[in-house]
């Protein structure tokens, strides 16, 4: 099996235009305070969410003006998920950018559909939708170094 090469990864053209919504399930009920993205090149707003299986919106950012090679954090309003409930995380950028760069791991010879990746199925901007309809990504894509940071509560 191929070595997965983190790094810089090209162009976030894919990104920037419909989104990129990264699966994932919780074994506990957690609270989500920010949403982080790592950046490498960048000349445009960025924002992210997180939504659910039907997508619609639980929680997400305004679009705010990225910092290249570096973490860009979003604050949002703490927000409980629950365990064992399917969620996307997405982030998505200006649509007209074709420059930004995020560091990530590039699928070229993976499938994203596999990871359960999707996308919108319209273009997106900045500033995530209040809800959207999912699609397919339409092929090899990357998956960017992304995440939540969650209040822990001291026994």
């Amino acid at each position: 099996m191929a070595a997965l090469n983190l790094g810089a990864v090209g162009s976030i053209v894919a990104l920037s235009r419909y989104g990129n919504f990264m699966p994932f399930k919780l074994d506990e009920t957690v609270t989500v305070v920010k949403l982080w993205v790592y950046m490498s090149s960048l000349a445009s707003n960025i924002g992210m969410g997180i939504y659910d299986a039907a997508g619609s919106g639980v929680v997400y950012s305004g679009p705010q003006a990225a910092v290249a090679s570096d973490v860009n954090e979003f604050d949002i309003a703490d927000t409980e998920l629950t365990a064992g409930t399917q969620y996307y995380l997405c982030f998505c950028c200006d649509q007209n950018n074709k420059s930004d760069t995020v560091y990530g791991v590039n699928l070229a010879g993976y499938s994203s559909r596999a990871l359960g990746q999707l996308r919108a199925d319209t273009i997106m901007s900045a500033t995530p939708p209040a809800s959207v309809t999912y699609a397919l990504t339409t092929g090899n894509d990357i998956r960017p170094l992304a995440g939540m940071t969650l209040r822990t509560l001291a026994a």
